[in-house]
């Protein structure tokens, strides 16, 4: 069996059927050998052999799990673009170069003022609180207070009814009273009686006194008018159409009416 072994028939035997038998053979002779082989169905239309067994997960991922992704997707980009529709200039962001502008040069100056500006207003206030006592501890101040407050009850005694100070102010106020009257204020009248005032007489409204002669001998000082602060003396007094008429040394001018005098 030197020839060279080559494969010359396959046979199929119907004993065998679901295998093959190889008969191999020389070149001088024929010799059998079976070797049995196991055959396996194929069918080359099956989803398998055809490599589209997994077609069937795909379509569902497509159907479920892909059609969620993509609505994820979709949300996110909605609320990205939701973002970048606020951006100003429609995204352009042109006014940035005018931030960075002011962020550079106005910025820095505006703070500089305002440093500036704490500085001096600080120096302020610093050289106020220097002056505060104790070094700003005020127990100067509370001291002097309790002080104080010594000093107040002591004068709240005094002013309290009958106390020293009450009874200054009563004795004031007497003397106050009897001035008020002293120098009562009258008014000069040229309408009651039609009256034309001269240098030496004039009638007042503000009076009515009956008595006659009962002002004589006091002084009459003007308040108001061309005569203010001139003085005359009272010479004779009636009673004319139920208003005061007086008479007096001469004076530099008759008064006018509504000029108001006083008597003491």
């Amino acid at each position: 069996m030197g020839g060279t072994l080559v494969v010359g028939l396959i046979v199929v035997e119907p004993s065998t059927l679901g295998s093959v038998v190889v008969v191999f053979g020389t070149v001088t002779g024929m010799i059998v050998l079976p070797v049995t082989i196991p055959l396996v169905a194929y069918n080359p239309q099956s989803a398998t052999n055809l490599g589209l067994s997994d077609i069937a997960a795909i379509l569902t991922d497509t159907e479920t799990t892909l059609d969620g992704k993509i609505n994820t997707i979709d949300t996110v980009v909605d609320a990205i673009k939701a973002v970048t529709d606020l951006l100003p200039d429609a995204g352009a962001l042109s006014d940035l170069a005018a931030i960075l502008t002011d962020t550079g040069t106005t910025l820095p100056a505006t703070l500089a003022t305002i440093a500036g500006y704490l500085d001096t207003e600080i120096a302020a206030i610093k050289a106020v609180t220097d002056l505060l006592p104790d070094a700003g501890a005020l127990t100067t101040i509370g001291t002097d207070t309790a002080r104080l407050t010594d000093a107040r009850a002591a004068a709240l005694t005094d002013l309290i009814d009958g106390g020293r100070l009450d009874l200054l102010i009563d004795a004031i106020k007497v003397v106050t009273d009897l001035q008020a009257k002293l120098v009562k204020e009258y008014s000069v009248d040229t309408v009651t009686n039609t009256h034309t005032p001269t240098t030496t007489q004039f009638q007042t409204d503000s009076i009515t006194e009956a008595t006659t002669d009962h002002f004589n001998g006091r002084l009459i000082t003007f308040t108001s008018g061309d005569l203010i602060d001139e003085q005359t003396v009272i010479e004779d007094y009636i009673n004319v159409g139920g208003i005061g008429q007086f008479t007096v040394t001469g004076m530099t001018e008759p008064p006018a009416n509504n000029d108001t005098f006083v008597i003491t």
